[in-house]
C-alpha cells in the first residue's frame, strides 16, 4: 500500500496536469486493501473455503447487551453474511465515487465552488462507507479475538488508516495555512506548487517511514517454511478448528514449496476472489432477509 501511494503521488508531483486524476486512485486501492485484510482474517479462522459457511453456521451465538431478541448478534451464519455485506459494500461505493471524481476533474475547474462542494460530498460518502467497512472488520475481530490476536490485526488495520488519516489532516492544514496567507508563493515555489505539488511531495517522503511500519505489521515470518503448520496448530489450540478439519496438517504437504516469483505475482494480481465477494452481496442480502 505505501508503494501505491508513493507511485501516484510521485507522478502527481512530476506532472501537475494529471494530479487531479491520480489523487482518487490510491483511495480506491485502500478499499481493496481493507477487503483483502478481511479475507485474511476469514482465512485465519477457517482456512478451507468449502467449509467456511459450515464453520460460521456452527459458531456459537452470543447475545448482545443481554437482549433476548438479538438472536444472531455476534455469531451464526447470518452474522457472517452481515459482516461480509458491511465490508464489501466499500468496493462498489468507492468505485462509483472514484469515477465521479474523475468526471468532476475533467469537467469542472478545481477552484470553483461547485467543484469544492461536489468533491466534499464525495469525500463524505467515501468516509461513511469506509467507517462501515472498518466497523465490520473490527466486529469480526472482536468475535474471534482468541485466534486472531496473535496475528497483530489491530496494528495492520491502524497502519492502513494512518496513511490516509495523515494525508487528510495535512491537506486540511495546508489549505488552512494557504487561506490565511501563512504559507504563500515565493520565487522558489509558485501558487500551483503549493496548491497541487506540496501535499504529494510530503506524502512521497512519509511513505518511506510507513514502508518500514508495514514490514513490521505485515511480517513475512508466518509464511516462511513451517509457518503454515504453526498457524494451524494455533487455531486448533484455541478451539477454532479441530484436527480433522485439516487432515494434511501433520504432513509435509502442508508446508508448500515456494510458487516462484512469476506464479506468486500472478496469484497476487488475481482479484477473482474479491470480485466473487462483491457478487455474493445480493445473495447474502436475499438469504439474510428470508431468515
Amino acid at each position: 500500500m505505501p508503494g501505491i501511494f508513493a507511485i501516484f503521488n510521485f507522478f502527481s508531483v512530476w506532472y501537475y496536469g494529471v494530479a487531479g486524476y491520480l489523487e482518487p486512485i490510491p483511495q480506491l486501492y485502500e478499499a481493496f486493501a481493507l477487503v483483502a485484510l478481511y479475507y485474511y482474517l476469514v482465512a485465519l479462522v477457517t482456512p478451507y473455503e468449502e467449509r467456511r459457511e459450515e464453520f460460521f453456521a456452527g459458531l456459537e451465538r452470543k447475545k448482545k447487551y443481554d437482549d433476548p431478541m438479538s438472536k444472531h448478534s455476534g455469531g451464526s451464519l447470518k452474522w457472517f453474511w452481515g459482516i461480509h455485506i458491511r465490508v464489501f459494500q466499500i468496493l462498489p461505493s468507492h468505485f462509483a465515487t472514484t469515477v465521479a471524481k474523475e468526471i468532476l476533474t475533467g469537467t469542472e475547474c478545481p477552484l470553483t465552488n461547485s467543484y469544492q462542494t461536489a468533491h466534499t460530498i464525495l469525500n463524505v460518502i467515501e468516509s461513511v462507507t469506509t467507517i462501515i467497512c472498518i466497523f465490520g472488520i473490527i466486529a469480526f475481530y472482536n468475535r474471534l479475538q482468541p485466534s486472531l490476536k496473535p496475528h497483530h490485526v489491530i496494528s495492520k488495520l491502524v497502519s492502513f488508516k494512518t496513511i490516509v488519516g495523515i494525508i487528510l489532516l495535512q491537506s486540511s492544514i495546508i489549505t488552512g495555512l494557504a487561506e490565511h496567507s501563512i504559507i504563500k508563493a515565493t520565487k522558489y515555489a509558485s501558487v500551483v506548487d503549493l496548491d497541487i505539488g506540496l501535499l504529494p511531495f510530503i506524502t512521497c517522503l512519509e511513505v518511506l517511514i510507513f514502508s518500514a511500519i508495514f514490514l513490521w505489521a505485515f511480517s513475512a515470518k508466518p509464511y516462511r517454511r513451517g509457518g503454515n503448520r504453526a498457524g494451524l496448530q494455533r487455531l486448533e489450540s484455541v478451539g477454532i478448528i479441530a484436527p480433522e478439519q485439516h487432515p494434511e496438517a501433520g504432513s509435509v504437504a502442508t508446508v508448500k514449496e515456494p510458487l516462484g516469483v512469476v506464479r506468486a505475482l500472478v496469484d497476487v494480481l488475481n482479484i477473482w476472489d474479491i470480485l466473487s465477494g462483491i457478487w455474493l452481496i445480493p445473495r447474502y442480502v436475499s438469504a439474510a432477509s428470508k431468515e
